[in-house]
Parts: C-alpha cells; sequence; structure tokens
C-alpha cells in the first residue's frame, strides 16, 4: 500500500486526541442511532496499547465508525486527511470485488487500507498487529463509545481455524430501544502473519424487519 500522499507522514498526522473528541457519530440514518461522545485523552493510561494498535484502532474509529454507512462522507474525509486512493485492482482485492472505494495510510508504526463498499461495509484493514492486544484496545474504545447504559448491545464471537493459526471474528450489534436501525462492528484478527492482514475492523447499518433476526454473523441482506 502506498503512504498518506506524497509527501512523508510523521505521527501529528494521524488522529490526534482534539480531533477524535466531539459525537462520533449523530443522526445516523435520520437520526435514529446517536453514538456517544468520544473522549481520546480518557483513554490514555499507564496500560495505552503499542503505537501500532492504538492507530489501527483511532484510524478506525475516525473513518468506518465515525462515517458509517456514508460513502461519500467517507472521500471527503480521506481527501482531507490526504490519504492516497487505492488503485482498482488493489481496492478489488480488499473489497473482494464489491463496488466501492479505498485508500491507503502508512506511518512508521505500520501501512493501513480503508475500504467501503457501496452497501455502507466499512473495513480497515492492517498487518503486523498483535491481535490480542488490538483487541484488548477495542473493547475499550467501544465500552467508552458506547456503553451498555445507553444503546442496546449483543455480541457474537467465532473462530475459525486456518492452515497457521486461526481468526477470531467478533460482531457486535447496538442498537436503540424502538429504533429498526442496529449498527453492525466487527472485529476480525488473525495469528498468521501469512495473510493479507491480522486485524480487519468493519462497520454496518443494518435494519432489523418484523419476523426476520439478523445473522449472528452479520447483517441480513436488504
Amino acid at each position: 500500500m502506498a503512504g498518506l500522499g506524497q509527501r512523508g507522514h510523521s505521527e501529528t498526522d494521524l488522529p490526534t486526541q482534539a480531533q477524535q473528541s466531539g459525537i462520533i457519530m449523530k443522526n445516523i440514518a435520520s437520526s435514529i442511532l446517536l453514538i456517544a461522545v468520544l473522549l481520546f485523552s480518557s483513554l490514555v493510561n499507564a496500560d495505552a496499547p503499542p503505537l501500532r494498535e492504538k492507530y489501527a484502532v483511532d484510524w478506525f474509529v475516525e473513518s468506518c465508525l465515525k462515517h458509517a454507512g456514508n460513502i461519500a462522507k467517507l472521500a471527503d474525509w480521506a481527501s482531507s486527511r490526504k490519504l492516497t486512493p487505492l488503485t482498482n485492482d488493489v481496492a478489488k482485492v480488499f473489497l473482494l470485488g464489491s463496488p466501492g472505494r479505498g485508500w491507503s495510510a502508512s506511518n512508521h508504526s505500520g501501512k493501513y487500507a480503508i475500504v467501503m463498499r457501496e452497501d455502507g461495509l466499512c473495513t480497515v484493514f492492517t498487518r503486523r498487529a498483535k491481535p490480542q492486544s488490538t483487541r484488548k484496545y477495542f473493547f475499550e474504545v467501544l465500552n467508552r463509545l458506547l456503553p451498555e447504559s445507553k444503546v442496546d448491545r449483543t455480541e457474537y464471537t467465532k473462530k475459525k481455524r486456518l492452515k497457521k493459526g486461526f481468526l477470531e471474528t467478533t460482531h457486535f450489534f447496538f442498537s436503540k430501544e424502538g429504533s429498526k436501525k442496529v449498527l453492525d462492528i466487527v472485529i476480525s484478527t488473525s495469528s498468521s502473519i501469512e495473510g493479507n492482514y491480522q486485524v480487519a475492523m468493519s462497520t454496518k447499518l443494518c435494519i432489523q424487519t418484523p419476523n426476520k433476526k439478523l445473522l449472528p454473523t452479520g447483517c441480513t441482506d436488504n
């Protein structure tokens, strides 16, 4: 993946605490799902994760979570960040052939790809991140962003054995009482270093219709 823009980017080009502060998502699908305020200053503590894992989750929050389901706003954000668009061939790999757009980001901590399909599924991929460290920080962020006292939350985890290691995927479903809109947030981590990524984090807005339950492995086709 190419770097961020044509010039070298430093650590200060990544999401800062001030930029992360504020409402992460508001008025999702006509004011149905309101996401809490994220104050990253509250996440800075003695147990802070390694930079590579922290940057991966922070990129996810600023891109896919903040702009869930809105490819136009994600594109505007990527442009403001001077992210490098992925070529069509590279984007297809991360989009698994589905129509959509993608961008690359890199700094001294690692390389990242951010893609969104036209149906709104947005994913951040990163390589060489430690799965369990990333998961720990990811869960901490979600617990602060979307506390169970504010939204309804369910989760489901499954593991799949690979040729080397295994893939662990966790889905979180967030909704508010009386709403048909559900936010599906996913983290997949691979213990193998031979694949295209070790960590993938996604968001997708789901519609929960009568007589049709959400699949434990993701949104139903709507």
